[in-house]
């Protein structure tokens, strides 16, 4: 069941003075333009924005990755033993949209090996074969 969820964010208690800490957060405002600023990007890329959906014919491919990431992307795959079918069933269809979302952010046109390191993170333990 893991194997259909994007991001898996683990969170510890926050304490009092977490909450009552006198710096300022960042307002939804400020988040609904970066939001929109990622959106922008990914149209000039000619993506629409949001889609998370990745076809088998596009698959790892389909994601501009550089070098590097496709080394790490072959590392997590290797330390996970994962087979083509786990590969595809799983980095596939649920890191690599998470990545290229995080490369738009960063405003690259690639998907780089930080991006791609940063969206396996938010998949933690929950890692499928299936």
């Amino acid at each position: 069941m893991l194997d259909r969820i994007d991001l898996i964010v683990e969170l510890g208690p926050t304490g009092f003075d977490d909450l009552h800490a006198s710096a300022a957060a960042e307002t939804s405002a400020a988040v609904a333009e970066r939001v929109e600023r990622t959106r922008e990007f990914a149209r000039g890329l000619g993506r629409r924005p949001g889609s998370t959906q990745v076809s088998p014919r596009e698959g790892i491919d389909g994601h501009c990755m550089t070098g590097d990431a496709l080394q790490f992307l072959r590392q997590v795959a290797t330390s996970l033993h994962l087979t083509a079918r786990g590969l595809h069933r799983t980095i596939a269809p649920n890191a690599l949209p998470v990545a290229r979302t995080i490369a738009d952010m960063d405003r690259s046109e690639q998907v780089l090996s930080k991006h791609m390191g940063e969206a396996v993170q938010y998949r933690g333990g929950g890692w499928s074969q299936r």
